[in-house]
Parts: structure tokens; sequence; C-alpha cells
């Protein structure tokens, strides 16, 4: 999709993408725009191909004038929100909710580097204290920032241990584990808490290839046509 566009942010989509992929098979579609809101939204291309599916799309990304490109861009179907500036979609989730319908299940992606942003917080203690269930918070816990790893630069942050602070049951679990997620999807949607429910991805960003899973330099860096030839070479071969 993204070859000969010079612009993608690969190693962010495919920390995400075995999630994205457990709730499109479970979902069948993203027929709304409350199933899956995608805060850090430099990430937003992973979902072009399954909406490419559903709505039998051409996705002539990049190209000038296309609503297809690295950020969210509300001309796109589902998408609800631009979203190149972080820290955002949890708030807006939580609004959508309300207005729109409380009892639809949403999910909202942030990435690990995202919550640095004071406004996630503030949606994390709205969302807990106005009992909003039926938002779903997803941390892409893939421990890079454009800035370095988090686990160097802020030893003490424990996002999992901030968010049970802030009210939340927290699912752990490995983001690339097809049965982890499904099975921890099918506790939340089954209404059991009585808490919201938050999920912790662990993942590697640009999980497949291991060049991108190498340096957090790689964030915002578009491969050469031979890299990304590479590349789904050994996809493939996974």
């Amino acid at each position: 999709m993204v070859r000969g566009s010079r612009e993608a942010l690969i190693p962010s989509c495919f920390s995400i993408i075995d999630f994205v992929t457990c709730l499109y098979q479970r979902k069948s579609a993203f027929a709304s725009e409350l199933d899956l809101l995608i805060s850090k939204g430099h990430a937003a291309s992973v979902i072009y191909p399954f909406l490419a599916q559903i709505y039998n799309i051409e996705l002539n990304y990049g190209a000038d004038g296309s609503p297809y490109g690295i950020y969210a861009n509300p001309d796109v179907p589902t998408i609800c929100m631009p979203s190149g500036s972080l820290g955002h979609g949890l708030g807006v989730a939580a609004g959508y909710h309300m207005v729109k319908d409380p009892s639809y299940m949403s999910y909202v992606i942030l990435g690990d580097g995202e919550c640095f942003e004071g406004s996630i917080w503030e949606a994390l203690m709205f969302i807990s204290s106005s009992r909003l269930n039926h938002v779903i918070p997803v941390v892409d816990s893939n421990n890079r920032t454009i800035l370095g790893d988090i686990d160097k630069n802020y030893q003490h942050f424990d996002i999992s241990k901030k968010l049970t602070g802030f009210g939340f049951d927290v699912y752990d679990l490995n983001g690339h584990d097809f049965s982890s997620i499904q099975a921890t999807l099918d506790i939340i949607e089954s209404g059991r808490g009585v808490r919201p429910s938050a999920i912790v991805l662990k993942t590697i960003k640009g999980k497949g290839v291991p060049l991108l899973e190498s340096s957090h330099l790689w964030h915002n860096r578009m491969p050469e046509d031979s890299v990304i030839a590479d590349a789904i070479s050994k996809l493939s071969e996974n």
C-alpha cells in the first residue's frame, strides 16, 4: 500500500495490526466510528486495508487530494476525528459514547509515548468517575518513542500500575497473541467487571521485520524499496 508514496510510519502500524485484525474478525466490519478510534493517529494506515476490503475502496494512498495518508482523516469511512496531534482520542471517544450510544463498545488505541499527554489522564479520570465502562483504552506498549526507549528514558513509567490507580481493571497481554487477545475481549465484552477496563498490549514496534524492530530511529523513516521487498518476503515466511 505505501510503497512509492514515501510516507508511512510502518513500525507503529505493525505493533498494533494483530489487535486490529482480531477486532476486525470479531466485529466482521468496522461499520461505525465507535468501533475503533486510533488516537495514535500516525498509525491510522493500519485500518485502510480492512476498510478497502469492507467497502471495496481503491486506496490511492499518499496521492494528491487523497484522504488516505499517514494521519487519520475524517474523510475516510468510520474515522471520526483527525489525529495528527496526540492525546485527544480518548476524550473524543468518551464524548461520542455519551452523545451517540452509551451502550456501544468502543476501543481506543493509544501509544505508550502518547500517554505522557496530560489530556489522556484527564479523560481517564472522567471515564472512570463517570463509569463509562464501554470505552476501552488500549495502550500499545511497545516501549518505543521517537526520543528513544521508554524503559531507558523513564525507568519508573509503569502504565499498568497507573491505569489501576485511576480505577481501571487492567488486562496485560501479549499484543501479538491472537488467542490472548480474543480471550481478553471475551471477558471485557461479557460485562463481568464493575470497574472500567483497560488493555495493555505488550508489543514489538515493527513486529515481523527485524530491521524495523532494531531501533526507535525507524519510527518516522520510510524504508527504501529494497527494504520493503525484503520485509514482505520475511513476513511471507512467517
